[in-house]
């Protein structure tokens, strides 16, 4: 799980990221972000919606599954961006990490959020 001060707080700071952010997609995850000042840490929050899956255990599970794939790329990730991931398909849950890592690597390298 990342840190606490890598998290976004409230529901304005993710709508800021919705209204001027830049997309990249993939066929079951996009990811949305947007610059910040240097100075301040990266933010991260994963959204997982009831019509991936009406069970909250299974949303919880994808939510915990990409925190930790992002916590493990933090030295390679640029620090200046709020992120926010989608997710649109449950078979995400059921990803074996290789898969899941690659797909992450491929969003981030898309977005040069991460140096390669």
């Amino acid at each position: 799980m990342i840190s606490q001060g890598h998290r976004f707080h409230g529901h304005n700071s993710l709508s800021l990221v919705y209204r001027k952010g830049q997309t990249v997609s993939a066929n079951q995850v996009s990811l949305k972000y947007l610059p910040i000042k240097p100075e301040k840490p990266y933010r991260l929050a994963v959204v997982v919606s009831r019509k991936v899956d009406k069970s909250a255990v299974v949303r919880n599970k994808i939510r915990r599954k990409i925190y930790e794939a992002v916590r493990i790329r933090e030295p390679k990730l640029n620090k200046n961006a709020d992120i926010v991931i989608s997710v649109h398909n449950k078979h995400v849950a059921t990803m074996k990490s290789s898969e899941l890592d690659e797909l992450l690597n491929e969003l981030l390298t898309k977005s040069a959020l991460i140096d390669q």
